[in-house]
């Protein structure tokens, strides 16, 4: 943007700015310049709960102080000096996805992005302590992905970032365009601790399948171009998620979707819902399931936790499904029929 009233057009170049609720700018508002303003680019502003800011972007320096691509403001938006210098000169951009409760600051970043200190570090996302220091006790996920292919022969596959939000029981769910996390197969959806590890079970056949509408399958693929591009917690729990996906967790949803606390697709969203009949319900040792009119034959059944997790899975055939051991409370049943998959609530006590 141009600072107004200013006649030689460089000196009012910046790359950050606020503006009223007319949307006009506020003069006071200090100038915050990046170096080389016509390439140089600030893609995130996240505040601390200290009332301190952190930026991240495509720059080397801002206001003149070295520091590439992330930095400090303080609460008046001048720059915080102490920040530590963390990333080199190389690569191209980083984005602060994520200042969690504890005021730590997840970072993603590209490829060819220098470290310093860490030359050997695997991943594309790196978790900050609110002093700028590398957060020690968590080892970052590392998340591939692929141009094209399939979930069994993928092409070219490569290490990216994933973004995260936090949830409320001190873990982490992380979306993006990865089909493995710490080489386990996940589809764009997965769940991390607070320390990095992978939670087995969780989203572990819940995720975005594909990316195909008609005949167009994009230059990506069928199968690989599917991504997660963003997720949000709702009041009630519930899960909303957009991305580009034609499937998602093997039922046709386009772009957009709703799971359920259990991480299921809400029974208020496709007409399957409420179909599928599982008896006794309450269940002690065992249920039986009753499928809709005009489906035949069971292929697959799984049982969920409301955590997101398999908790038991059978295969065809079986007339009642054992759940003796497991402990007492909700779950899902999740069955599969020809291309459709069915769900519903079943209480063990």
């Amino acid at each position: 943007s141009t600072l107004m009233g200013t006649a030689e057009s460089h000196l009012g170049l910046r790359q950050l700015c606020m503006i009223d609720s007319t949307g006009a700018p506020v003069p006071e508002f200090p100038m915050i310049r990046c170096a080389e303003p016509v390439n140089a680019y600030i893609s995130s502003v996240r505040e601390l709960s200290t009332g301190e800011y952190i930026v991240s972007g495509t720059f080397n320096e801002i206001e003149g102080h070295y520091s590439p691509k992330i930095a400090k403001l303080n609460a008046d938006f001048s720059v915080n000096t102490d920040f530590p210098q963390i990333f080199g000169n190389s690569g191209q951009a980083v984005f602060v996805n994520l200042i969690d409760s504890d005021d730590r600051i997840w970072v993603i970043f590209g490829p060819n992005m220098t470290i310093l200190g860490e030359p050997d570090y695997a991943s594309r996302m790196l978790r900050l302590m609110p002093d700028g220091s590398i957060d020690e006790g968590f080892d970052a996920p590392i998340c591939i992905a692929a141009p094209a292919g399939t979930y069994e022969a993928p092409v070219e596959p490569r290490v990216i970032a994933a973004g995260a939000i936090e949830d409320e029981d001190n873990t982490f769910i992380i979306h993006g365009d990865f089909y493995e996390v710490n080489g386990e197969h996940r589809r764009r959806l997965a769940k991390i601790t607070d320390e990095g590890a992978l939670i087995a079970g969780a989203f572990e056949s819940l995720g975005a399948d594909s990316a195909v509408w008609g005949n167009w399958t994009g230059p990506s693929g069928a199968v690989m171009g599917a991504g997660i591009r963003v997720v949000r917690k709702l009041p009630d729990g519930k899960l909303l998620i957009g991305g580009q996906f034609s499937s998602f967790g093997g039922e046709p949803y386009s772009c957009l979707v709703r799971l359920q606390p259990a991480g299921f697709v809400g029974t208020d969203d496709h007409d399957n819902r409420g179909a599928l009949k599982v008896y006794p319900n309450p269940a002690r040792n065992h249920f039986r399931i009753e499928l809709p009119e005009g489906m035949e034959r069971l292929e697959s059944v799984q049982l969920w936790d409301l955590q997101g997790r398999a908790v038991r899975a059978w295969t065809a055939g079986q007339g009642q499904f054992d759940i003796e051991g497991l402990p007492a409370g909700m779950y899902v049943v999740r069955a599969a029929v020809r291309n459709m998959v069915f769900t519903e609530k079943l209480v063990v006590e």
